[in-house]
């Protein structure tokens, strides 16, 4: 098993050694608001006490949002290998493309180049074909620029 996977979590089970690896509390509990690293969840809801076997807590909190792959709880740990970028080794651009965009392409460029900066949220939706990977090239290489990583999601609909 590859175990060197900058950024992906990893509980105590997962791997046979946690040197050189960093390590962030499994379920943080603060100010009566619950978030498990994990998988994200921060619903009331989905988090529930009960005795713990690891730390011997009457009431440890634990997530019962993604416990199908494995209890996760307050006083447990995940484990992550730290990025390894390297500001010196950093360019000044990282994407190029010869093309031009159209007016409302620039302006969804704009606007995804924004949302980037000011760390918004943002929905670029349109047609199949219609420039979205183009339209995204000015805020991907600004996040790439700044040191960060990209993760670029697509989904396909079909309507019968």
């Amino acid at each position: 098993m590859q175990t060197n996977i900058e950024g992906r979590l990893f509980s105590k089970e997962e791997i046979p050694d946690t040197k050189n690896m960093q390590q962030v509390k499994a379920v943080e509990v603060k100010e009566n608001k619950k978030m498990c690293l994990r998988c994200g969840n921060n619903q009331e809801e989905l988090f529930f006490r009960s005795p713990c076997s690891h730390c011997g807590s009457e009431n440890c909190w634990y997530c019962r949002n993604c416990i199908i792959m494995g209890k996760m709880t307050e006083c447990g740990s995940l484990f992550y290998f730290p990025g390894r970028t390297s500001i010196s080794s950093r360019k000044s651009n990282y994407l190029a493309w010869k093309g031009e965009l159209s007016p409302g392409q620039k302006i969804a460029s704009a606007k995804v180049h924004h949302a980037v900066v000011e760390k918004e949220n943002l929905l670029l939706w349109a047609v199949a074909g219609s420039g979205k990977t183009e339209m995204m090239f000015e805020g991907m290489n600004e996040v790439l620029i700044n040191g960060g990583r990209l993760c670029v999601a697509s989904l396909e609909w079909t309507f019968v």
